[in-house]
This record gives C-alpha cells, structure tokens and sequence, in this order.
C-alpha cells in the first residue's frame, strides 16, 4: 500500500459530507494552520478531521480541512511522515495523483510540474493537475518536502463548473516560514 492512499482514502467520506452540507455565504475565509506552517483560504471557515495510518514502518498522520458552497469544494490535506520519506517528492506526488484519480474513478485531464514557493529563494517540488469522472470536475496542486506532503483539492459540478473559484481556492494556499 503506498503511503498516499491514506489522503485519497481520508478526503472520500469528507468530501461526501461537508459538500452535502447547506450553501455556504459567499465571503471566503482566510485559515491560518495552528502550526503556522500556511494560510488558505475557504468558501467558509473549514472543518477539521484527522486519521493516522502505518504502513512499512512510516507512520503518517494526515489533517484535513474542508469547506464548500453552491459552487466549489475546497480542502487542504497535509500529511505528516515519521520517519521521512524515502522516495522521491516525484514519486510521492505521482502517487497522490494516481490514488486520487483511483479512489475518485476520475480520468486525467492535464498534469505539469511546478513549484511551491516557501522562503525567498526556497520553493519545494509541486505538480498541479486536473481530473474529471462522471460527477464532478478537480483541481489539484500536491508538494512534498520529504516530512510533509500537501495537496489542495478543489471540486466543481462537472455540468456547471465555477472556474473562478477552483482558482481562488487552489491559489489561495501559501506556506509561511516557520
């Protein structure tokens, strides 16, 4: 089982939930992570869940936070592994992308490699992408720094997809120095 499919697996029944949930109002909220590792922002203040897993002697503790309205739903996944990865951040990103496209039944539609910016002059590796299935439509943007892996999800009707605020939610993640 690769350590990834701990996200895929987590973010499925908070997904279902939190996007059955009442229309949000339509000011996004800005969220501070309680480690001040980095900002988001969400359709509304988001709601938190947490799982933790063990797999070949890495543990892995994955947070998600999550908010939806009408048009969009957001969530901010961060996963924390002890000890690090051993793999490459490109492979740890493949593998997000390959579990969610799996767990989600969604095709691929695009996918390129990018940076996250962390300190000045300090980015980590990053790929962003975007799926489809049946239902919906996705964006995703997933960064590892070796002790961390991060993955932005946002998720649109595929019949009436808000572009405007997949954007604003995807581009609304930022890391903070420590």
């Amino acid at each position: 089982m690769r350590r990834s499919y701990w996200c895929a697996a987590a973010i499925i029944p908070f997904l279902v939930f939190v996007s059955s949930q009442d229309p949000a109002q339509s000011d996004w909220t800005e969220f501070s992570a309680p480690d001040g590792t980095f900002t988001a922002v969400f359709p509304e203040s988001p709601e938190v869940n947490a799982d933790r897993g063990k797999s070949g002697g890495i543990s892995a503790i994955t947070h998600i936070l999550a908010a939806s309205n009408v048009d969009v739903f957001c969530s901010v996944s961060f996963t924390d592994y002890s000890p690090r990865l051993d793999g490459s951040a490109r492979e740890e990103m493949e593998a997000n992308r390959d579990n969610f496209l799996n767990e989600f039944k969604a095709m691929l539609i695009e996918s390129h490699d990018t940076t996250l910016a962390h300190a000045v002059g300090d980015s980590l590796p990053a790929m962003i992408f975007s799926a489809t299935n049946d239902v919906d439509i996705f964006r995703l943007f997933v960064a590892v720094d070796g002790l961390r892996s991060y993955m932005i999800l946002a998720a649109s009707q595929k019949a009436s997809p808000d572009d405007a605020d997949m954007e604003r939610c995807i581009g609304g993640f930022h890391l903070t120095s420590r």
